[in-house]
């Protein structure tokens, strides 16, 4: 090939090679600009959909969709599952007032229970220990084909309805959907629970025998209580200037001494008197229990304790001092017996007939001889207490303030004798009651109560073999509490 043909293709090469990289660089601008509009459109759609997301997320829909605890059969969502944990710290406060220092208006994650665990971790725990057997038994009634009749389903619509959930609603976007969903799979479990569990005959040699074995569980003790902090947080530099204040303090051997020495103790590192007092009523209990793997305990539930002793423990980073004001007893207090009549507005047509109708059973009970089966007879027929109904309107071994406040007044007045009877008002309606008398003392039912609770721990064991209980521990977790 002659040199000027080499040229020309040279040339007509460079210009192909011009022309594809031209090509190459518009397409790549155009592939530029589409992925700029493609990222673009991403980038809102992420952002409409985070939006949406936290929307659905605040109005409980992704908690209202998942379940956190669940067998074969049922499940605990978590929209459920915050209204059991909130329900359970809404009753440890009814119960215990404002003993626990929780700040309603700050998260439970953010409230320490103990160094290692928010309040949060407590009543989570609590709610799942208690949704566990709630769960079990649903799968057991489950087993067994019992369900729910028409008229427990329409009592629950009913107590759905009337139910004030504002707090909750609030608090976590729960709805009436959401605690039907809760209260039909607790009264299916209940129900089931009802059956078994009535069926456990436990008489009183059975409590005297458990009460023999345990008898330390039972009772409980008075006392009063200073601590003295060593170390570099501490009220003493060293651990023996902390034990010289607690040895000072256990020297006493009344209760005014007592408080005068740990008075003399505190002042002399410079606690002002309101310290002092607010010391003094910090460190006095009544009525406490027994407790598993305490120094203290085992000392204080000895046979051998008396009256005002003192005790000492160094617990690694203090000095403890107790002193018993009350040596282990049983709460003696004895229980009643009655039998009701429940008449409401609903059933009888309004509240006036429903009074009308409680002075009608009244004056029928006194004709047909004024026994108590005569009133048992009456309640039966005509009670619209479903739960005691069937037993003659019995109730047994109920403490007091058990009831509401007109019912409870009247059961537990001093002065009540076997065969009083009366009619009283609540909310829920009017009460003919018929007085039987006393029944067990407290702490045989609370023996009782621990009988059953080790039946149901049984019970629980069993059906878990059968039926698994998943739980979700990180969905719980982000619950908003």
């Amino acid at each position: 090939m002659g040199k000027s043909a080499k040229m020309r293709d040279m040339r007509r090469q460079e210009k192909e090679e011009r022309e594809l990289l031209a090509a190459k660089q518009l397409k790549s601008r155009k592939r530029r600009k589409v992925l700029t509009v493609v990222t673009a459109v991403v980038l809102v759609a992420a952002l409409v959909l985070t939006v949406a997301a936290s929307v659905l997320s605040n109005k409980g829909f992704f908690r209202r969709h998942s379940a956190v605890m669940s067998t074969p059969h049922y499940k605990v969502t978590g929209q459920m599952m915050t209204y059991f944990i909130y329900n359970t710290y809404e009753t440890y406060v009814q119960q215990y007032s404002n003993q626990l220092g929780i700040d309603a208006n700050t998260s439970l994650k953010k409230q320490n229970f103990r160094t290692d665990a928010s309040w949060f971790d407590y009543f989570a725990l609590e709610a799942r220990t208690n949704l566990r057997q709630v769960l079990l038994f649903a799968e057991k009634a489950n087993e067994q084909g019992v369900t729910l009749t028409e008229e427990e389903l329409a009592t629950i619509d009913k107590n759905v309805d009337s139910a004030d959930i504002s707090a909750y609603a609030e608090k976590f976007a729960l709805t009436k959907a959401d605690l039907r969903a809760v209260l039909q799979l607790s009264s299916i479990a209940s129900k089931m629970y009802a059956q078994i569990i009535g069926d456990y005959t436990i008489s009183d040699a059975d409590i005297d025998a458990y009460f023999a074995e345990n008898s330390k569980y039972f009772k409980t003790i008075s006392y009063s209580s200073v601590t003295f902090p060593y170390g570099e947080n501490g009220w003493y530099s060293t651990a023996s200037a902390a034990k010289s204040a607690a040895d000072t303090v256990a020297a006493a051997t009344t209760e005014k001494a007592f408080e005068a020495a740990v008075e003399k103790v505190l002042t002399a590192i410079g606690a002002s008197a309101d310290n002092v007092k607010q010391e003094l009523s910090d460190g006095k209990r009544t009525g406490a229990a027994y407790t598993d793997n305490s120094k203290f305990s085992e000392w204080a539930f000895a046979d051998d304790r008396k009256l005002l002793e003192t005790y000492v423990e160094d617990t690694g980073s203090a000095y403890a001092v107790y002193q018993l004001t009350a040596l282990p007893t049983l709460d003696e207090t004895p229980l009643r017996n009655f039998r009701t009549i429940l008449l409401t507005a609903d059933g009888c047509g309004s509240a006036d007939k429903a009074k009308a109708k409680a002075e009608e059973l009244l004056g029928q009970w006194k004709k047909d001889g004024a026994t108590e089966d005569a009133f048992a007879a009456l309640a039966k027929a005509n009670s619209e207490e479903e739960s005691t109904k069937e037993n003659g309107g019995l109730y047994e071994n109920i403490a007091d303030g058990s009831m509401t406040d007109t019912f409870n007044t009247w059961c537990f007045d001093a002065a009540r004798k076997a065969g009083d009877t009366t009619i009283v008002q609540s909310d829920t309606g009017y009460h003919v009651i018929y007085y039987v008398g006393e029944g067990r003392r407290q702490w045989q039912e609370n023996v009782k109560s621990a009988m059953v609770a080790q039946k149901t721990d049984e019970l629980c064991r069993e059906y878990a073999e059968t039926w698994t209980v998943t739980i979700k521990e990180k969905a719980i977790n982000r619950l908003p509490l």
